[in-house]
C-alpha cells in the first residue's frame, strides 16, 4: 500500500512538474527549485517496482537528477527545466534498446494482460514500440528546445499541457487502432 501512495505522489508531481517549476522560478531562486527537483528525482529513483515502466521511471529520474546537478553548475534556470527532456531521452533509450533486445517494452506490458500473444500481436507491439520511441525522441527534442530557446512560460505551456495532450492523443489513438488490428488478427 505504501508504494501505491508513492506512485500517486510521483505521477501527481510529474504531471504538475512544469507548473511547479514555473511558479517556483517566479517566486523562489533557481537554487531552491533545483533542490526540490533533486529531491523528487531521488525519491522517484528509489521507488521499487518491477514493471518496465517503473524501471524506466527510476532510471530516468536518476539520470535526470545527475543532469540537473551538472547543468545547475552552468545555468540554474536551465537545470530546473531539463527534467522533461532527460526523462524522454531515458524512455527513448529504454524503448529503443528493447527493439534490439526483445521483448519490446510494449510487448512486456501487453503480456501482463495477455500472457499468450499471437505472432501478429507481437509484431503489432513492436510497431507500437517504434511509434512511442519516435514520440519520445520528438517530445524530448521539443522539451529541450523549449528549455533552451523559449521563455519559461512557453516551456511550461509545452511541457505542462501540450505534451500531455499529445501523449493522450497517441495513447487513445493507439487503443482504437489496436482493437481494429488485433481484432482482425485474432
Amino acid at each position: 500500500m505504501r508504494h501505491h501512495w508513492a506512485g500517486i505522489l510521483i505521477v501527481t508531481f510529474g504531471v504538475l512538474y512544469p507548473a511547479l517549476v514555473y511558479i517556483g522560478l517566479t517566486v523562489f531562486s533557481p537554487t531552491v527549485v533545483i533542490f526540490f527537483v533533486l529531491v523528487f528525482a531521488l525519491f522517484q529513483g528509489f521507488i521499487k517496482g518491477r514493471s518496465p515502466i517503473n524501471t524506466a521511471t527510476r532510471v530516468g529520474a536518476l539520470v535526470a537528477g545527475v543532469c540537473v546537478l551538472i547543468v545547475g553548475i552552468i545555468d540554474q534556470n536551465l537545470a530546473a527545466k531539463i527534467y522533461p527532456m532527460v526523462v524522454n531521452a531515458a524512455l527513448a533509450c529504454l524503448f529503443g534498446y528493447s527493439l534490439i533486445a526483445p521483448p519490446t517494452v510494449i510487448e512486456k506490458i501487453a503480456r501482463l494482460r495477455e500472457p499468450l500473444l499471437s505472432e501478429g500481436a507481437v509484431a503489432y507491439t513492436r510497431t507500437v514500440t517504434i511509434v512511442w520511441l519516435i514520440f519520445f525522441v520528438a517530445n524530448g527534442t521539443m522539451a529541450a528546445v523549449t528549455a533552451v530557446f523559449m521563455s519559461t512560460e512557453i516551456w511550461a505551456l509545452y511541457n505542462g499541457l501540450i505534451a500531455y495532450v499529445l501523449i493522450a492523443v497517441l495513447f487513445l489513438g493507439e487503443r482504437c487502432i489496436r482493437s481494429l488490428v488485433l481484432g482482425r488478427s485474432a
